[in-house]
């Protein structure tokens, strides 16, 4: 990822959270970047990733983003599509982290 001129990226990137800690998926500089996906808010039973109800889900989802934001963070949710191919992963990290003042 190195190669795409985007800055050291960094993958698993835990955020303390008083007392708690948050995963983010991607960090580019002070910029936190969340995959979505249908597979998280689908039961375990019918094939998904969700353990609680879709509505639970996105309220932690929720609640875990502002705790990011409110540690000085920016944070972007993404798809796979944003990032298909490395052209777009690139334009998608540069939007992302010029628009909230990130650091590259």
């Amino acid at each position: 990822m190195s190669e795409l001129g985007i800055g050291e990226v960094d993958c698993q990137f835990p955020v303390s959270l008083g007392g708690r800690v948050a995963w983010g998926d991607l960090r580019v500089g002070c910029h936190v970047f969340e995959f979505d996906g249908r597979a998280k808010y689908v039961p375990v039973e019918e094939g998904g990733l969700a353990e609680t109800s879709p509505t639970d889900v996105l309220w932690a989802e929720k609640l875990r983003e502002r705790s990011v934001l409110e540690v000085g963070l920016g944070l972007s949710r993404v798809f796979w599509d944003d990032l298909m191919g490395p052209t777009a992963w690139a334009a998608t990290c540069s939007h992302a982290c010029s628009k909230a003042g990130a650091s590259r």
